[in-house]
């Protein structure tokens, strides 16, 4: 049983994790906005749906709080408590300690007091009192009248059929809280098969409830629809019932009609499968594209037709099937997004600012690796929009903006990279006092400004210890974050771009691969050395031949057809197998234009080997201090070829060769 046990915790506490989102975005709605109904559907569902798969896992504690939560919410959706500051402030508290109790379950111990806090929710809800009347839109239904404005008298008696997914383990636990959810939206009359038999899981993955309710049959379906591992919702109306005690035979007919009348639904599968299985399941379709290019290499020569079309048909199956196994890691960036309205809403407070979150491209996918490394970077720069970004009311109106500031996150699909932009409209970044605050620090000097953008000297601040404030706050401004988030989105292969104007606002752009398990790659030799470089930072390629070289400062430069310079770098330089980078490119050589951001480069190399998708391997720890190698993969000849970072590249030798 202990592995059975074991499905059913994981199974919790990944349902749980929903259902406490769903209590912090409701709450969050609801500040925003108090007479709306909604959000306190929302809040209620969730707490109670918490506390029943609480009684059933045992969790009497978790159970015992989320019912106080539940009995709070109640007398909102009663309209016998007014929603305000201090009542979000009390169940985001709440959700806090839920969190903690999860914890404590999960860990076999009881160390999280909720005294307090369930003394705090049992006090509010008894002394309330009545709330100022509601606001409501033309129409709209009062808060009490949504489940019991007909009373026993009114309303319809259908019959909800409920179908599971196959692969639901927790069969009972499901069907009751599909059963508890439909019990406030009216009367459940009875149940098939009996309560007996569905706590004790007799029956397959159907079962039917017999509801009497004064709710639409589209509004049953959908809250049904919401608990998790129900793949299929059929509602028949029985009859209209003047009362809720319909006799016994007439539900049975209904019944019996239900199961002659309707046909069984294709049922939606779902199957939950471990992280470690889906990296497990990269790593072979990796392994299965290397052997396919070994495969390649060796039929090649041979000239057999027959194996030939073989490998064109492997080729294509490996490929279809290397789509697939990337497509079950990629996670809509809402996973990691909506965490943060919760964070910036507590921090604006903190810090006395008037500031409204907007988020956007929430559906837009990213490989599950890099989702996870991407949460610190993006909770820094939110906390320095609102701290350093947005004003104080007072200085907005001096400036004549709105006293309520904007701080904005969205997502973006930009070719095969995915753009993630933090903004706010705040006061900008000043250049000047960048600069003079890297010359104090000895960062940078004094004379080297005329040769550097603005864009060069606002990522001055991405320099490890240099901040621009004067006094350090318990936000941030202690001379740490910057160049933590600009090396964590690097690592990933990624690039961070600042743009700002002052008194307009401040915007950080990451710009961040789909995947980091497959790329297409640009193989290059230099120095007797096969070398992969990612395609999407190559721009064009160019024979020796075409490039115009000229020397400026003791460094070569090409000069691109749209009359653009750029820096000129030796491969063979870069890497050490030669030392002369003054050296221009000679017949048979090529020149790669590589971009990064918004900065080209051209890379001379001595032979183009051809195009590739290569599978990523991580290097060894003694190889990862070595700049400008982002990992290595292995050819289809068995060899094994170092993966190039340009954006660490060409930082190597930015000054040195010059």
């Amino acid at each position: 049983m202990g592995d059975d046990m074991q499905a059913y915790k994981d199974i919790f506490v990944s349902e749980s994790a929903e259902y406490v989102q769903s209590i912090v975005d409701g709450m969050l709605q609801l500040e925003s906005n108090p007479n709306d109904l909604e959000p306190v559907e929302v809040v209620f569902r969730g707490a109670h749906s918490l506390k029943g798969m609480s009684a059933a896992m045992g969790y009497e504690r978790t159970a015992d709080l989320t019912h106080k939560m539940e009995g709070l919410m109640d007398t909102v959706r009663k309209r016998e408590q007014a929603v305000d500051a201090s009542l979000v402030d009390l169940v985001l508290r709440a959700v806090d300690i839920v969190k903690l109790l999860i914890d404590d379950e999960m860990n076999g111990r009881t160390v999280t007091d909720t005294s307090a806090i369930a003394a705090e929710l049992a006090a509010r809800a008894a002394g309330g009192g009545p709330a100022p009347a509601p606001v409501e839109a033309p129409g709209a239904v009062p808060m009490g009248a949504e489940q019991h404005v007909e009373g026993e008298e009114g309303g319809t008696t259908m019959v909800v059929r409920v179908s599971l997914e196959d692969a639901c383990v927790l069969k009972s636990v499901r069907a009751y809280l599909v059963i508890k959810r439909l019990s406030h939206m009216g009367t459940v009359v009875e149940t098939h098969p009996s309560a007996r038999d569905i706590e004790d899981e007799n029956f397959e993955h159907t079962f039917d409830v017999v509801l009497h309710t004064t709710e639409l049959s589209a509004d049953v379906s959908r809250a049904v629809s919401a608990v998790s591992e129900v793949s299929g919702v059929e509602i028949t109306e029985a009859a209209p019932a003047p009362s809720v005690a319909a006799p016994v035979a007439d539900r049975d007919a209904a019944l019996g009609r239900l199961k002659k009348s309707i046909p069984k639904l294709s049922e939606t599968q779902t199957v939950r499968i471990a992280i470690g299985h889906l990296d497990s399941m990269v790593n072979l379709v990796g392994e299965l594209v290397i052997v396919r290019s070994r495969l390649e290499n060796l039929a090649r020569p041979l000239g057999h037709t027959g194996i030939l079309e073989t490998l064109e048909d492997l080729h294509r199956i490996s490929s279809e099937l290397q789509h697939e196994v990337m497509q079950t890691r990629m996670v809509p960036v809402g996973n990691i997004f909506n965490r943060f309205p919760r964070m910036v809403r507590d921090l604006a407070r903190d810090l006395g600012k008037d500031v409204a979150f907007e988020m956007e491209g929430l559906d837009i996918e990213l490989d599950r690796t890099v989702l996870d490394e991407i949460g610190d970077p993006l909770v820094h720069l939110l906390r320095n929009a609102v701290d350093h970004g947005v004003e104080s009311a007072e200085q907005r109106a001096a400036a004549g903006k709105p006293a309520r500031g904007t701080v904005r996150l969205s997502a973006m699909r930009e070719r095969d990279q995915v753009q993630l932009v933090v903004s706010d409209d705040g006061g900008g970044m000043d250049p000047d006092h960048i600069w003079a605050k890297a010359v104090e620090r000895g960062i940078v000097t004094a004379d080297a400004r005329e040769t550097c953008s603005t864009e060069d000297v606002l990522m001055l601040t991405c320099v490890p210890g240099f901040s621009t404030a004067d006094q350090a706050t318990k936000v941030s401004g202690r001379g740490v974050g910057m160049d933590v988030v600009r090396g964590k989105i690097e690592y990933l292969g990624g690039s961070l771009t600042i743009r700002s104007k002052p008194g307009v606002g401040t915007e950080f752009v990451l710009s961040l691969p789909l995947t980091l398990a497959i790329i297409q790659a640009l193989l290059l030799d230099a120095g007797g050395q096969t070398f992969a470089l990612p395609l999407s930072f190559v721009n064009e390629v160019y024979a020796a031949e075409d490039v115009k070289v000229d020397t400026i400062d003791s460094g070569p430069v090409m000069t691109l057809r749209d009359g653009r310079v750029i820096p000129l770098y030796r491969l063979d330089v870069l890497i050490g197998s030669h030392d002369d980078h003054t050296r221009p490119p000679e017949p048979g050589e090529h020149v790669v234009l590589v971009e990064i951001a918004d900065q080209a480069r051209g890379l001379t190399v001595s032979r183009l080997v051809g195009r590739q998708e290569v599978v990523i391997k991580p290097l060894a720890k003694m190889l990862k201090q070595i700049r400008g190698l982002g990992g290595a993969t292995v050819l289809g000849d068995g060899s094994v070829a170092l993966i190039l970072d340009p954006r660490m590249l060409f930082s190597m030798g930015e000054w040195e060769h010059r």
